[in-house]
């Protein structure tokens, strides 16, 4: 007789819906999954998508423990990546990725990466240096490339460090446009280094940050 799976342990309370999440596509700044692609390739960017979306919201707007949250999925995605035979009652946006992951054969650290980040963020207000931010962006944003190249097949090491560098240079880029809104969040993405090089104080970035009208908006 094969070991049975333990049940799915209870979800929190208040997670966002699968809807909710998925109907962030047509709001996002690029096209999720375009048309002209053939629908099996567009399913799985949409999983991707979902996945990496969920855990952001989990970790970024969650009115609960963020972090108690963020372990129930790493939960869901080792229960996906157990055994033999795939799991059929995962959440519904945890699901797809781990079925993307078993079929391609790899990507399972990509997943927990996400997780990793998001829990990063919990913890660490600031960076003290750009590598570190890098090292942050290396969990937050490389995960999702890599990933895309498993969707399109397309994976090799050149492809992936091209990636890696495009990922982690968009990711940044996003930092810096969404400034005041990451340090009205308790984030801050300018590291401590070029912010004393250039006697930028991180009081007071708070508070211009924290002002309503232009000089806020600036940030």
């Amino acid at each position: 007789m094969g070991t049975e799976r333990a049940p799915s342990p209870p979800a929190p309370d208040r997670l966002p819906s699968a809807g909710e999440v998925l109907g962030r596509m047509g709001g996002e700044n690029f096209p999720v999954a375009l048309r002209v692609l053939p629908r099996s390739l567009r399913d799985r960017l949409r999983a991707i998508y979902g996945y990496a979306r969920f855990v952001d919201q989990l970790g970024d707007a969650y009115d609960g423990d963020r972090l108690g949250a963020l372990d129930w999925v790493e939960g869901e995605v080792e229960r996906g990546l157990s055994g033999a035979a795939p799991v059929v009652d995962l959440h519904p946006l945890v699901a797809p990725a781990v079925a993307l992951v078993r079929a391609c054969g790899s990507g399972a650290d990509e997943l927990r990466a996400l997780i990793q980040a998001n829990r990063m963020d919990q913890t660490v207000g600031a960076y003290p240096d750009f590598a570190a931010l890098v090292g942050y962006c290396h969990l937050s944003a490389d995960p999702v490339g890599r990933l895309v190249l498993l969707a399109f097949d397309a994976s090799t090491p050149e492809r992936v460090a091209w990636s890696d560098r495009i990922c982690t240079a968009l990711q940044l880029a996003e930092h810096w446009q969404d400034l005041g809104e990451d340090v009205r969040a308790g984030r801050l993405y300018l590291p401590a280094d070029d912010r004393a090089r250039f006697g930028v104080g991180e009081e007071e970035l708070r508070a211009v940050a924290g002002r309503r009208g232009p000089a806020g908006s600036a940030l």
